[in-house]
């Protein structure tokens, strides 16, 4: 079309036929004027096209969140693959896990000293960047306690491969699921049992996994827990800055943190001054390793022992358990023996016997998760799932709760469940090593929800709740409102 314009054309006159510029210098002057402005016209306008384009294309691969805290005023942009550019350490309590690291959190801490509160608690939410709002929402109503030191959000941008959840389309998801559901797949890691034979046969069901909205997003979020998690201890043990209770939930997750100070903190401190033994405790104080599942759920135990957190409702880890997670293993072999400097009973010589000579236990000292690949004498527990949460090179097979769960009940990071609470379950599995999640004042799934575990699913929450699941922004602020009152 353009090429028209270009072209000499001939204008014949009716009487001579001759051309009407030949032999006119003044007009073929004008029309060399006129075809060189057009080029110029035309010029410009595929170079504003061209960066038309180029806009549009980045701003598809930008996350722009305005405005994340009424009335700052900021925008903070992320690269679809990099950190942020220019990301602020804290934003009116929010901090992005992708962008928090040691040096950070450190002038962070020192800047909070005057405000700091007796308690310390960390929360860690695993939300999306497509639902900031929600964890927003989080971090003004019940995570804006005096109590709450940081306030931590994981995203896409935490994931191994941050465009995980949208490089896959649903028909392509099968493959990967039938890899979860076969031997093959643990056995090539060298780990089926009894625990890896459980997550074989209930993985990501395919009539289940259909109903979810986004279930490559789903999958994809299952490692991010993990990946979050390892990577925010690591930064505990950079810091040696623990907080006194961490918590790790969902970004629609209530919690009523003064029952939570009264449950972890002031009624252990009572009983001890009141010169209790530990041991007779329910919830023991905060240097105790002790992984409390706010919602419990177990398996039928005629296959095995096995409980886990159902992750909505928070998991909440002791100080105490938080420091056998980073505290070195100095384990070795001494021919077919293990040799784990401290007590005999010491939690580090039960996973050194799992990491270097599973082969020579039974159950459950031989089950693991074929973390033990990634384990380097002097590692502590947590940099071997650091390291194998984003070095595994198979499908990740494994619910995040599991994960969880596993960590809890077979690497001894909590101490063994009470039987003081009259949970028949805990009662009965008193001498069971394995045993090892604690349950809150009754909220346990098994067959049918009880106690809060019905709260967000067949029982509104309430201004009563200690912990609620399934909520949204306007119940998260009504909740909160009604438990001040």
């Amino acid at each position: 079309m353009f090429l028209y314009f270009f072209k000499r054309v001939p204008v014949k006159r009716r009487s001579t036929g001759k051309n009407l510029i030949d032999g006119n210098p003044k007009q073929q002057s004008k029309c060399r004027f006129l075809r060189g402005l057009f080029c110029v016209i035309i010029f410009v306008f595929v170079l504003l096209l061209i960066n038309v384009v180029n806009i549009m294309f980045i701003k598809s691969n930008v996350f722009e969140l305005e405005d994340v805290v009424n009335g700052i005023g900021s925008t903070l942009m992320f690269d679809s693959v990099t950190r942020a550019t220019t990301p602020p350490t804290e934003v009116d309590g929010l901090l992005f896990l992708n962008e928090s690291d040691t040096s950070g959190l450190l002038r962070l801490e020192r800047s909070k000293q005057r405000n700091l509160s007796q308690y310390n608690i960390d929360v860690l939410v695993i939300g999306s960047k497509e639902q900031v709002d929600m964890a927003k929402v989080q971090r003004e109503t019940w995570a804006s306690h005096d109590a709450v030191r940081h306030f931590f959000l994981s995203t896409e941008y935490d994931d191994v491969d941050p465009l995980c959840k949208d490089d896959t389309e649903r028909f392509d998801l099968l493959p990967q699921v039938r890899t979860c559901h076969s031997h093959a797949h643990w056995k090539n890691l060298d780990s089926l049992n009894k625990v890896t034979e459980n997550f074989r046969r209930v993985y990501a069901r395919r009539e289940w996994l259909q109903k979810k909205k986004n279930p490559k997003g789903w999958l994809c979020v299952q490692r991010r827990f993990i990946t979050s998690f390892t990577k925010l201890v690591e930064l505990y043990a950079e810091t040696k800055s623990l907080p006194d209770y961490f918590i790790l939930a969902d970004d629609d997750t209530y919690i009523n943190i003064d029952h939570i100070l009264q449950m972890f903190f002031i009624s252990p401190k009572l009983q001890l001054d009141e010169g209790l033994n530990q041991e007779m405790m329910m919830y023991p104080t905060i240097d105790e390793p002790v992984v409390t599942a706010g919602c419990r759920v177990r398996t039928p135990d005629h296959f095995l022992t096995n409980t886990f957190g159902y992750g909505g409702y928070g998991t909440f880890f002791s100080r105490g358990s938080l420091e056998r997670l980073i505290e070195p293993m100095n384990c070795n072999m001494d021919g077919d023996d293990i040799i784990v400097s401290g007590a005999n009973n010491d939690p580090s010589k039960q996973s050194c016997k799992k990491l270097l000579n599973k082969l020579k236990y039974s159950y459950p000292m031989n089950a693991t998760i074929s973390e033990e690949k990634f384990f380097k004498m002097g590692d502590s527990l947590n940099q071997v799932f650091y390291k194998y949460s984003r070095n595994l090179d198979v499908p990740f097979c494994m619910h995040s709760d599991w994960f969880v769960g596993y960590l809890a009940n077979f690497h001894n990071i909590s101490r063994h469940t009470s039987t003081l609470g009259g949970d028949w379950f805990d009662e009965r599995k008193a001498d069971v090593q394995e045993n090892r999640l604690h349950q809150m004042k009754g909220n346990i799934i098994y067959r049918a929800p009880e106690g809060e575990c019905k709260h967000g699913e067949s029982e509104e929450c309430n201004a009563e709740s200690t912990v609620c699941h399934r909520m949204n922004s306007k119940s998260l602020r009504n909740i909160y409102r009604e438990s001040l009152s």
